[in-house]
């Protein structure tokens, strides 16, 4: 083989590794964003479901205990402290942000009433409304909370399917373009021009 064939063999080869270089690249790429979405999902939509329905438990177990007890638990509600906490934590939407900062202004006038009824029992008809009407904004405030999760869950697998879609369609484009190395490699190695 003289020099010319073996500077277009190199080339060939040459463009055979640039293009599986770049392909690795952009399938690393896809893989990475794969990973970071079903992460996403587990720590910011799953865990955050989680202390939804956690929150929820402690508060009807709260507003019953106020209620029929006349008492509050201060462990639960500091559990509770410290599930808010946790939540706020996790990666908020802007309106996951509001509707967390709205609950705990919520918590706060339940926290209040309820001191209301335990240290005052004169004013337990007054109270009782009020601690049924902040039940029904913390009820639905959470009912909102669990939404977003199951929508931002959504928003988090239609972005991971996108780039496995994609990646699924680089893999193919790039079986086919070394395909066609494979045969511009043959051709030139194997093609030998007439001598006339």
């Amino acid at each position: 083989m003289n020099l010319s064939g073996k500077l277009r063999v190199g080339a060939a080869f040459l463009l055979v590794f640039l293009l599986i270089l770049a392909t690795n690249r952009l399938d690393q790429h896809h893989y990475e964003t794969v990973q970071t979405k079903i992460t996403s999902v587990y720590k910011d939509r799953v865990l955050a479901q989680h202390y939804v329905y956690q929150i929820s438990g402690i508060v009807h177990e709260q507003v019953q205990k106020v209620r029929y007890e006349a008492s509050t638990d201060k462990a639960e509600m500091a559990r509770l402290d410290s599930l808010m906490t946790v939540f706020r934590g996790t990666k908020l939407t802007q309106e996951e942000g509001r509707v967390l900062e709205r609950l705990q202004r919520q918590l706060n006038s339940l926290n209040t009433i309820s001191a209301q009824l335990v240290s005052e029992p004169d004013a337990v008809r007054l109270s009782n409304q009020e601690l049924v009407d902040v039940s029904k904004q913390i009820r639905s405030s959470l009912d909102r909370l669990s939404a977003i999760q199951q929508e931002e869950s959504w928003n988090l697998k239609k972005a991971a399917q996108i780039s496995l879609d994609r990646n699924s369609f680089v893999s193919r484009a790039e079986l086919l373009a070394l395909a066609i190395i494979a045969v511009l490699v043959q051709i030139i190695i194997f093609y030998r021009p007439s001598k006339d």
